[in-house]
């Protein structure tokens, strides 16, 4: 006997509370973290390259957060929940933006899938060019014995409405005691 499958897929499921300066939430929304478009070390939660599966439709994550904001500066608190408490990641994300540069500063502390993180983001523009960078470094655990960094770096040209080159690096994963080496541009 065929029994049809039902398959449901909520994208979307929020309770959220938002102020002029603060916004707080609980259920599942996308996470977009990091600036480089497609290899950021700091985008572990979403579809990396758009040439993966469901890249037009963001993942979404179950979890808690907030964010406050007071004219250049914001803090975003979040906590996502995985299938096991080992899975779990929290994160503190702290931010400035220039209003006469044009120049962002981001750092970031928690815990990703109970490893110590730490990182720093930066963007500009500059001439027509935009430039960013985010770098991560992950602590000893449990699992590992060992530490790790891990980088990239973004340059993007608009040279038109709807043109512009993107030229990307990536530093996927660098042990600090100098093995586990891979880079790509």
């Amino acid at each position: 006997e065929n029994k049809p499958d039902i398959y449901t897929d909520l994208d979307k499921l929020i309770v959220s509370y938002s102020t002029d300066t603060l916004e707080l939430y609980l259920g599942r929304k996308e996470i977009g973290l990091g600036l480089v478009p497609y290899l950021s070390v700091w985008n572990k939660f979403d579809t990396v390259l758009p040439t993966t599966i469901r890249a037009d439709k963001p993942l979404t994550h179950d979890g808690f957060g907030s964010t406050w904001q007071k004219q250049n500066l914001s803090l975003r608190l979040i906590g996502l929940l995985g299938s096991t408490p080992q899975k779990d990641a929290y994160l503190g994300i702290g931010s400035w933006y220039s209003q006469r540069s044009g120049l962002e500063v981001h750092f970031l502390a928690g815990t990703l899938w109970e490893e110590s993180a730490f990182g720093n983001a930066l963007a500009f523009d500059w001439h027509g060019w935009s430039f960013r960078a985010e770098i991560l470094w992950l602590g000893q655990t449990n699992l590992k014995n060992e530490s790790g960094f891990q980088g990239s770096a973004s340059a993007e040209y608009s040279f038109a409405k709807v043109w512009n080159v993107d030229l990307e690096y990536l530093n996927i994963e660098s042990r600090l005691n100098g093995d586990n080496t891979v880079s790509k541009f």
